[in-house]
């Protein structure tokens, strides 16, 4: 799925038969920076630029862990309310590095989060949990070579509270915690934070507070 220029067909070949006409409705990625990882919130980790990305630019980062024992946790930024009570799609591209299994999550400062884990080898899934939240559903999808993945993890929570796109890289063990050795890690790029129960085509955001918004398609 890409996002073209104004007017112009926008080609969908993710089932691998028959490509369609792409097609969605009225969404608004809520997250500020979308593809700056260095504008977002850094526990036990730090980022470094310059990777190629899904785009083909040079926009990715690797997230490296340090040597503390310890959750290493990316977490890009959203400063907007949220509905309760309703779903809303956290959604983020990554890529195996040295750690090659991951956590994302929807992720609320005061301890209220989903999340699911997948191990970026096989696109096996290996875990899912909450704390004062609801999982509705989960899934990773191959994007088109070069080892990038798009996992998306939906749920929602019982107030209105802004929420994040979090990152943590897991241990060969699964483990979420655990003792870093200060160089290895993963890759991101296009963290996307949506209103609905499914994830739709990545909308980039370079610092708009209130999110972009894509207008509803029609054909």
């Amino acid at each position: 799925k890409r996002l073209n220029g104004d007017d112009t067909p926008r080609i969908d070949y993710t089932d691998g038969g028959c490509p369609v006409l792409l097609t969605e409705p009225q969404r608004t990625n809520l997250i500020i920076n979308s593809e700056d990882a260095s504008q977002g919130i850094l526990s036990n980790c730090t980022v470094q630029n310059g990777f190629v990305s899904p785009s083909g630019e040079l926009t990715a980062y690797k997230l490296i862990e340090d040597n503390t024992n310890s959750i290493k946790l990316f977490r890009a930024v959203n400063n907007s309310l949220t509905t309760p009570e309703t779903s809303y799609s956290s959604s983020i591209f990554v890529k195996k590095g040295e750690r090659t299994k991951v956590r994302v999550y929807g992720y609320q400062f005061t301890n209220q989060f989903f999340y699911v884990d997948y191990d970026l080898t096989d696109n096996s899934y290996l875990g899912s949990g909450t704390n004062n939240a609801q999982v509705d559903g989960y899934f990773i999808e191959d994007i088109g070579g070069n080892g990038w993945k798009r996992i998306t993890i939906i749920g929602q929570k019982n107030a209105s509270y802004s929420w994040d796109v979090g990152v943590s890289p897991l241990n060969d063990n699964g483990d979420v915690t655990y003792l870093g050795d200060g160089t290895s890690g993963l890759y991101i790029w296009g963290a996307q934070l949506e209103q609905g129960s499914y994830a739709t085509s990545y909308i980039p955001n370079n610092g708009e507070a209130n999110g972009v918004t894509r207008n509803q398609e029609l054909c």
